[in-house]
C-alpha cells in the first residue's frame, strides 16, 4: 500500500470477518472495555519495541475506558443494548434452546430470544476493529445475515467512521441495494475466475458500460445489472457459452482501457519500509513482562466472568463431577490406604488416567 508494508499484528489493518465471534456471556459495554484495555496494552508494548518513552505512572484498568466506551456506544446506536448479554444467535435460532450434552429446552411461544440482533452484533464488531487506529479497514461481506435495512446501516456506518478516521475501507459486497450502491466511492467488478471487468469510480461505471453497448435500464439498480453482466448461467450450456464470451469481452475491454491510460508504478523493494530492530534494555524487559501479566489478568478475568454467568452449564458440570466422583469411588474401591499398593497399582493407573481425561473434557 503506497510502498508500505502494513501489519495486522501491529493494528495497522482492521479486519471485519464474515462471522462475528463474541463471548456470549458478556455485554457490549464489557466487550468494548476489555478490547480497549487490551489495545492500550498492545500500544504500550509497541512503544517499548520502538524505543518510545512510556510513562511509568501509566496504570490503566478496564474501568479507565468507561467514558470512551460510552461515547462509542452512543455513536454506534448501541446504548439501548449496552448492558444486555450478547448471546449466541446460533443456539437461539430454532424452536428449542441447547443446554449442553444433547439436552434441549423448548422455548415458549412468543418468548424473546434474547441477545443482540445481527445488526447490533455487526456494529459492535466494527467498533472493536476500529479501536486499534488502523491505516486501512477491510470487511469480508459485512452485510451477511442482515436484512436490507440493517445492511444499509452497517455499510453507512463503515463509511462514516472511515471519513472521520481518514482511512480507506475495502468491502466485499454481494447484491447491494441501491442505497448501499450510492454510498460507494469506488468499486471493483469481478467475474468468475477472478477476471476484473471494472475498477474505478462508481458514478462513471454506467457510462463506461454504456459505451461498450451495455446500457443499464431505467429504474434498475446498477449494482444488480452489473452483477448480471458477469454472471454465468450454468444450467443452460448455450447460455453459459454466451455468458463466458461476454465476460471475456468485458475483461479484454477493461484491460485495454487500462493499458491506454497511466499505470501505477509498483514500488520497488528499496522503497518499502523494513522493520527496525531495536535493543530492549533490562528496564524495558521488566515493563514488557508487566504488560504481559496485565493482559493475562484481563483475559483471565473475562474468562471467569463468562463462566460464572453461565450458571446452567456450571450446575450441569457440578452435577457431572459429583456423579463421576461417586462412580470412581465405587469402581476403584481398592485404592485406599489399607490395601497394598502392589494389589491396587493397576487401579491407581486407571484412576489417574480417567482423572486426566475427565479434567481435559470438563
Amino acid at each position: 500500500m503506497g510502498g508500505f508494508r502494513l501489519s495486522h499484528q501491529k493494528g495497522e489493518i482492521a479486519m471485519l470477518h464474515q462471522h462475528d465471534n463474541f463471548f456470549e456471556g458478556l455485554t457490549p459495554r464489557e466487550s468494548l472495555n476489555f478490547a480497549a484495555y487490551l489495545e492500550g496494552e498492545n500500544r504500550r508494548l509497541r512503544s517499548l519495541e520502538s524505543e518510545c518513552k512510556v510513562t511509568p505512572e501509566y496504570k490503566a484498568t478496564p474501568g479507565t475506558y468507561h467514558a470512551d466506551t460510552d461515547r462509542k456506544l452512543t455513536t454506534l446506536g448501541l446504548q439501548a443494548c449496552a448492558d444486555r448479554k450478547i448471546g449466541d444467535r446460533s443456539k437461539l435460532g430454532g424452536p428449542s434452546t441447547s443446554l449442553g450434552w444433547g439436552i434441549r429446552r423448548k422455548r415458549r411461544r412468543g418468548a424473546s430470544r434474547g441477545g443482540l440482533s445481527g445488526g447490533e452484533r455487526r456494529r459492535l464488531s466494527v467498533a472493536i476493529e476500529l479501536l486499534s487506529e488502523p491505516r486501512v479497514f477491510l470487511a469480508d461481506e459485512p452485510s451477511t445475515g442482515l436484512d436490507s435495512a440493517q445492511a444499509e446501516k452497517v455499510v453507512k456506518l463503515i463509511k462514516k467512521l472511515s471519513i472521520e478516521r481518514g482511512i480507506p475501507s475495502i468491502c466485499s459486497l454481494h447484491q447491494p441495494k441501491t442505497a448501499i450502491w450510492d454510498t460507494l466511492d469506488y468499486f471493483i467488478l469481478l467475474a468468475p475466475g477472478g477476471k476484473m471487468c471494472y475498477a474505478g469510480k462508481r458514478d462513471a461505471a454506467t457510462s463506461y458500460f454504456e459505451d461498450l453497448g451495455y446500457k443499464c435500464p431505467l429504474q434498475t439498480n446498477p449494482a444488480e445489472y452489473l452483477i448480471d453482466l458477469v454472471t454465468i448461467d450454468t444450467d443452460d450450456p448455450t447460455q453459459s457459452a454466451l455468458d463466458e464470451a461476454r465476460i471475456n469481452s468485458l475483461h479484454h475491454s477493461f484491460v485495454e482501457s487500462i493499458k491506454s491510460g497511466e499505470l501505477g508504478k509498483e514500488p520497488s523493494l528499496a522503497e518499502r519500509n523494513t522493520e527496525k530492530q531495536s535493543y530492549i534494555g533490562p528496564l524495558a524487559q521488566v515493563r514488557r513482562m508487566k504488560i504481559a501479566f496485565n493482559r493475562f489478568s484481563a483475559l483471565l478475568g473475562r474468562s471467569l466472568k463468562q463462566n460464572v454467568r453461565n450458571t446452567r452449564l456450571a450446575v450441569l458440570r457440578l452435577g457431572a463431577v459429583i456423579i463421576q466422583a461417586e462412580m470412581f469411588s465405587i469402581i476403584f474401591a481398592s485404592v485406599k490406604d489399607g490395601n497394598s499398593r502392589t494389589k491396587s497399582i493397576a487401579d491407581r493407573v486407571a484412576l489417574l488416567t480417567f482423572g486426566v481425561v475427565n479434567m481435559s473434557i470438563m
